[in-house]
């Protein structure tokens, strides 16, 4: 298996052939590959890249090391229908496939600026560390899950259609926006901002946040309890609930017929639940 790269392209051209590759694996994308019972491992040589698109991978694990390299373990036959492009520093990682592959693969970069998630990929973040911002797509099933401390300058994860994930983070902003499957963090996100839609779910738990925007909408759910002292503003909107447990100020704005709940030692709040909407805040 080769890598090709190509010359380099703006941002917008590289956006579109991302969009384009996942409609791909979507529509027009063969059967799953017959395997051959032939195992085998190459380490391939990916060039140095900043931004990553998986999609179809099962088993996809993402470290942060001295340089940049791949590893694909699995079926001969299966590694063929895998297409790995370098587009001027934008890696991507494409089975040709309705279904995820049934591969091990192992990336290894320095620094990673974003990435995208589709078509059943399944991730594991190893333990990374940078000072820089890392942005996150899932979508088509996909999950992300950290093994370790992901520690940033802050995180934008925008999940709009993945099945979610789980994780331990260390940043100084966290902004989500949801509306597909369950998502779990934990660890320190010292300002929060959450967007929570259509049926997405949320869980915050341990969470510990100084500042925190929080919207519900639709039937999205959100559940936290943040430790130590926060500031919190919540919206809700239509079926959506929230349920917090905080100390510190909050306010509360539930609309439509959705929910708030807050539990701790709140020493200020500003509430307002307007038509079949409750706001409760103890």
């Amino acid at each position: 298996m080769t890598i090709k790269k190509t010359a380099k392209r703006s941002i917008i051209a590289v956006a579109l052939i991302l969009i384009a590759a996942a409609g791909a694996f979507a529509s027009g994308a063969a059967d799953m590959p017959a395997a051959s019972g032939t195992m085998d491992v190459q380490v391939i040589q990916s060039g140095e890249f900043t931004d990553l698109y998986v999609s179809g991978i099962e088993q996809l694990a993402i470290n942060q090391g001295d340089e940049a390299s791949i590893v694909i373990s699995g079926d001969t036959e299966l590694m063929k229908a895998v297409d790995i492009t370098n587009d001027a520093g934008y890696l991507s990682i494409v089975a040709d496939s309705r279904h995820a592959l049934d591969l091990d693969v192992e990336i290894t970069v320095p620094e990673l600026n974003g990435m995208m998630l589709c078509s059943e990929t399944v991730a594991t973040l190893g333990a990374w560390d940078t000072e820089a911002d890392l942005s996150v797509i899932l979508d088509d099933d996909s999950v992300l899950n950290t093994a370790a401390v992901l520690t940033a300058d802050s995180l934008h994860l925008f999940n709009k259609g993945g099945l979610g994930g789980t994780l331990n983070i260390d940043v100084q902003k966290l902004e989500v926006e949801s509306d597909a499957g369950a998502l779990v963090f934990t660890g320190t996100a010292v300002e929060t901002s959450a967007d929570v839609d259509l049926n997405a779910e949320l869980n915050m738990n341990g969470l510990a946040v100084q500042e925190g925007y929080i919207i519900a909408a639709n039937d999205g759910v959100v559940t936290a309890d943040f430790p130590g002292v926060s500031s919190v503003s919540i919206t809700s909107f239509q079926d959506a609930s929230v349920s917090i447990d905080m100390n510190g100020a909050i306010q509360a704005f539930a609309y439509g017929d959705s929910s708030i709940s807050a539990d701790g030692d709140i020493a200020a709040r500003q509430t307002i639940a307007a038509d079949d909407a409750s706001v409760s805040v103890g």
